[in-house]
């Protein structure tokens, strides 16, 4: 099979690979298995409005240095949360 450039960097690679260079996946149009059956639409535009309207990009960035910093959440102190704040049955 013919080398594609990527369409990143210009980076040549396989068709079907990911970007050895800048790691954009190379799918040359065709879809992944995984997501063939999916029903894809479009996000309207009145949604896309709101959710820029209440997207704060310094809040979610200090949360992403937040969890780099710290590590995150476990699952064990969701669960942990969760069963603090449902009351015990006796």
């Amino acid at each position: 099979m013919k080398n594609v450039s990527c369409p990143k960097c210009g980076h040549d690679s396989a068709p079907s690979a990911t970007c050895p260079n800048c790691g954009q996946t190379l799918l040359n149009g065709a879809v992944p298995a995984e997501v063939a059956s999916w029903h894809i639409e479009k996000t309207p535009p009145d949604l896309l409005a709101y959710m820029r309207q209440t997207f704060d990009e310094a809040e979610y960035w200090a949360g992403v240095r937040e969890i780099e910093e710290t590590g995150g959440f476990t699952f064990e102190d969701v669960i942990r949360e969760i069963e603090n704040r449902v009351p015990r049955r006796g």
